[in-house]
């Protein structure tokens, strides 16, 4: 009986560095590409933005993820236009916090003193962005994906815009190239 006791207190340390080795570890990662099989992608030439949404705490402002995505789009042979586009470009945006606790201390014993002695409270944070692209001709959808990353915590504005560019490479990875762009 008292040796199992003892077990007790190890096993639920034991079981919380799994669960913190688990949320921490959370790295950047696809969900997915979707594109339509029979969009004749080299005829689109222009896009427009519908929306991206707001800004949440400690996430990129939409226009950082709008400029950025510009430059990736504008990189696989695409131009902006205000006038009538061939595809709608709308970007969403998600942060993600979640809170854990890793109980430490060497005194399990029993009685006064027994027990776990600290357990902080650390943070973490993913953003996702989620891509999807419409014909404007037909507004049928040819293509999303999503792309997740996690966010540094206190990053300076330019570790920040890096962050975002990078993302946003990831998310447009397997955009289909147009076959005349430089």
């Amino acid at each position: 009986m008292l040796a199992s006791r003892r077990c007790v207190p190890w096993c639920a340390v034991a079981v919380l560095f799994w669960l913190a080795g688990s949320v921490t570890a959370a790295r950047p990662r696809d969900v997915g590409a979707l594109a339509v099989a029979q969009t004749d992608f080299p005829r689109f030439k222009t896009y427009t933005w519908v929306s991206t949404g707001s800004a949440q705490e400690g996430q990129a402002t939409p226009a950082q993820i709008q400029q950025a995505l510009d430059a990736e789009l504008a990189a696989k042979g695409l131009t902006k236009t205000d006038g009538r586009p061939d595809l709608l470009v709308e970007c969403r945006t998600e942060v993600r916090k979640q809170q854990f606790s890793v109980a430490t201390g060497s005194n399990m014993g029993m009685g006064v003193g027994g027990g776990v002695r600290y357990a902080p409270t650390t943070s973490s944070a993913t953003e996702t962005l989620k891509l999807y692209v419409y014909d404007a001709a037909t507004n049928q959808l040819v293509w999303q994906r999503t792309a997740t990353n996690a966010v540094t915590q206190n990053a300076t504005p330019q570790k920040r815009q890096d962050d975002i560019e990078k993302l946003v490479m990831k998310l447009l990875k397997h955009f289909p190239r147009r076959t005349d762009a430089p």
